[in-house]
C-alpha cells in the first residue's frame, strides 16, 4: 500500500505530465491575454491624454483669427463660401466675433444676403447687419469621403449640402477685382476682405 501511495505521489506518466502542461498553458495564456488588454487599454487612454506643452491633437488657433480677436469693435463676419457645418463657430472663443452663417439659427436677411451678393446693395446690406469682413476660404483639397460622394452623384461640399448657384462662381479673383471690396489679411489659405469705402 505504502509502494502504491509513493508512486502515485511520484507518478510521472503522460497523463499527469500532460495534465500540469496544460495548467502552465493556462496560466501563460492568461497572462499572455492580460498583457495584450492593458496594451490596448492603455493605447485608448494615452491617445487622448496631454502632458502639457505637448498635445496629440493640435489646438492652436489659426493666424487669421489670432489677428480677428486683435480688430476692435463689435462687428460680425462672413465666412466664404459658407458652409453648413459648425467649423465657423469653432474659434469663436478665440475673437468672440459674430459669424454671419446662413445655414445656421439666423435671420433671413443673412440668407439673402449670400443669394445677392452681386447686388448693388449687398454692401449696406452686410454693414447693416454688422459685418466687416469676408474670410475668403482657397479651396481645399477634396478629402477622400468627399471623392466617394461625389463618385456616386453626390454633392460633397461641407457636409454633402449642394453649394449654393450664387457662391460657384464666385472665386478668389472676384473679390479681388471687385472695387467693393479690399484685401487687408492674408495666413494659412484664409483670405480677409473689408469693404472699400467708394466715393460718390
Amino acid at each position: 500500500v505504502e509502494r502504491r501511495i509513493s508512486s502515485s505521489k511520484g507518478d510521472s506518466s503522460p497523463r499527469v505530465l500532460g495534465a500540469q502542461n496544460d495548467e502552465q498553458n493556462c496560466t501563460h495564456g492568461k497572462r499572455r491575454g492580460c498583457v495584450v488588454l492593458a496594451l490596448v487599454f492603455s493605447a485608448v487612454i494615452f491617445e487622448f491624454l496631454n502632458f502639457p506643452p505637448f498635445h496629440n491633437i493640435s489646438i492652436r488657433p489659426p493666424k487669421v483669427y489670432q489677428w480677428l480677436s486683435k480688430q476692435e469693435g463689435d462687428f460680425a463676419y462672413l465666412e466664404y463660401p459658407t458652409r453648413i457645418y459648425y467649423t465657423d463657430w469653432l474659434y469663436q472663443y478665440v475673437h468672440g466675433k459674430r459669424v454671419l452663417n446662413p445655414y445656421h439659427r439666423t435671420t433671413p436677411e443673412v440668407k439673402k444676403l449670400v443669394k445677392e451678393i452681386d447686388s448693388s446693395e449687398f454692401v449696406s446690406r452686410f454693414e447693416s447687419l454688422g459685418g466687416r469682413y469676408i474670410l475668403f476660404h482657397r479651396p481645399e483639397e477634396k478629402s477622400e469621403k468627399q471623392r466617394a460622394a461625389e463618385s456616386w452623384g453626390f454633392p460633397a461640399w461641407g457636409t454633402h449640402a449642394e453649394l449654393p448657384e450664387a457662391e460657384e462662381t464666385k472665386n478668389e479673383l472676384y473679390f479681388r477685382d471687385d472695387p467693393r471690396f479690399r484685401e487687408v489679411y492674408e495666413a494659412e489659405g484664409i483670405i480677409v476682405f473689408g469693404i472699400k469705402k467708394l466715393r460718390n
